[in-house]
Formats: C-alpha cells, structure tokens, sequence
C-alpha cells in the first residue's frame, strides 16, 4: 500500500524528493537542498522527554488530527479553517 505522502508517479524525481512529490508548498528536513529544504528541529532535552511534549503539541493545534504514532513519527492533518483545506504535518 502507498502512503499518502508519496506521490502515485514519482518515477522522475530524486529519492529524497518523493516525500514531498511536486507539491510545490512542502518543505522538509530530509531534502538536501533547494526550495523544500528546512532545518530540521534541534532538541534540547533528551529525546524521551521531548517526545510526550511534541505529542501534546501536536494534539492541541486547533483542527488538527494524528494518524499515527509510532513513538518517534507523528502523521498528522491540519485542516484549514476557511476553506477546510487538508494539511500533513510529520
């Protein structure tokens, strides 16, 4: 099965690309360089403690919803309010 992140036809894009697909307002950590390309987070507490903070965090953003979680990956969608328009955030 395909996640929903991944694009139906990515055959022409670099790997580290297929993330985000050709959606041209997705940005990540995982992108080497270019438009996309985030710094990813830097944590300052040990990850088990981060974690449960970064869950909560997540839970409460207005209008959103986790898919999963499984320990060190939140999948989520973030709903718009105007339009309803459906965001991931992982």
């Amino acid at each position: 099965m395909r996640s929903r992140l991944e694009p139906a036809d990515g055959a022409d894009l670099p790997a580290e690309r297929l993330l985000c697909g050709r959606k041209p307002n997705c940005v990540s950590s995982e992108v080497a360089d270019g438009d996309g390309r985030v710094d990813p987070l830097r944590l300052v507490v040990p990850f088990e403690e981060a974690w449960p903070v970064i869950r909560r965090v997540v839970m409460d953003l207005p209008r959103t919803k986790i898919v999963s979680d499984t320990g060190v990956r939140i999948d989520a969608e973030c709903r718009s309010a105007w339009i309803g328009f459906v965001d991931d955030l992982v």
